[in-house]
């Protein structure tokens, strides 16, 4: 998806200094923003650029060049005397509930930027009509309308999402791989993280093995990592046991700064429509994945964006939301055939691994 935009007129004319971006959501929802970041430092470079998430995401900016500092989100009190300290003269929020729009209220700062869409919108006073709920365009291109009104008549190309590993987690990362896993820098590695988070139908486990042991049966030198959390230990051990593959799991809670550098580590990562997907290709690392035929949830609106990426939908008509075993195509996830999707990804994996070996 090309993302080019020409900055609108309408904007405030002032140039703040020290700015204010709100997003304190899920992970994929704060991956979504690194390009409208990247378009303002372009646009205002003297700013100083602060960036309010919840602490549970702050990882994914702290080591980000255009941000200048990430605040961690605390109860409403704290977080309120946290950015009323810091002299802010314009915020966005890049989504809307109370807080978003009540702390630069109640902080008093000048411009107050966010989406016409809840009641608090009210708090803003300058708003941004865009109906994100008819999904018309990608969370992206939403999230860059907000920074237009702060921007000016600027002419920027948007950049993709854009993350950056810490180093002290990619050694650590890198010397577990190694040391306990027996896997080399030379080692091409495939992410499998078969989970969601509840954001959306998954793919079913049985596909996922199927896939897994299909990629490991035609490209033995390929090593394959299941990944996902404590809860998540079942699905993963079922994946293992009837991939025929025996890929390793890492099932177990990490650092999210070590998991993005994991992430990092692979040559392709394979997922449903969750945070590690953008992770993924904010990494620069090509990306196989799963959606639901849900408007909502369509990958026009939260696909995974830059070079690289492969999203599969099943072929069914587009629903309002799931209904379950009362869908005449349920389960429709299922329809997505793993055998089609190892064909698709086939000439993928054939370049990697013929490049890999030339390097090598």
């Amino acid at each position: 998806m090309r993302l080019g935009f020409i900055m609108r007129t309408d904007a405030v004319t002032i140039k703040p200094q020290k700015i204010l971006l709100i997003r304190t959501d899920k992970i994929g929802d704060v991956v979504l923003i690194t390009p409208a970041i990247a378009a303002l430092k372009k646009a205002m470079p003297a700013a100083r650029i602060s960036v309010l998430v919840k602490p549970y995401t702050a990882p994914l900016l702290k080591t980000h060049p255009d941000i200048d500092e990430v605040i961690e989100a605390g109860n409403f009190s704290r977080t309120l005397r946290d950015v009323r300290s810091r002299g802010f003269d314009a915020a966005i929020a890049l989504f809307v509930d109370f807080r978003s729009a009540a702390i630069p209220f109640l902080a008093r700062i000048p411009i107050r930027i966010g989406p016409a869409s809840k009641i608090w919108s009210a708090l803003f006073n300058r708003i941004v009509f865009q109906n994100r709920s008819q999904c018309l365009k990608h969370e992206a291109l939403y999230n860059a309308e907000l920074i237009y009104k702060l921007t000016g008549n600027i002419k920027i190309p948007m950049p993709m999402p854009r993350l950056y590993s810490d180093p002290k987690a990619a050694e650590s990362v890198n010397r577990w791989l190694r040391e306990e896993l027996k896997i080399s820098e030379k080692d091409f590695l495939i992410g499998i993280h078969p989970g969601s988070g509840g954001s959306a139908r998954n793919w079913p486990g049985s596909h996922f093995a199927r896939l897994a042991g299909r990629i490991q049966s035609e490209f033995r030198s390929v090593k394959i990592i299941l990944t996902g959390n404590e809860a998540e230990r079942g699905v993963l051990a079922a994946i293992r046991e009837n991939s025929g593959a025996k890929p390793f799991i890492l099932d177990k809670n990490i650092p999210l700064g070590e998991f993005m550098a994991l992430i990092s580590s692979c040559g392709m990562f394979i997922t449903n429509s969750t945070g590690p997907l953008h992770i993924a290709a904010a990494l620069g690392v090509p990306t196989v994945s799963f959606f639901p035929p849900i408007k909502a949830c369509t990958p026009k609106r939260w696909g995974p964006l830059g070079a690289g990426q492969l999203t599969f939908v099943p072929e069914v008509s587009e629903c309002k939301k799931c209904t379950g075993p009362e869908c005449a195509h349920y389960d429709c996830m299922a329809m997505i055939d793993p055998d089609m999707v190892f064909e698709k990804i086939k000439p993928m994996l054939l370049r990697k691994l013929s490049f890999t070996a030339r390097a090598v």
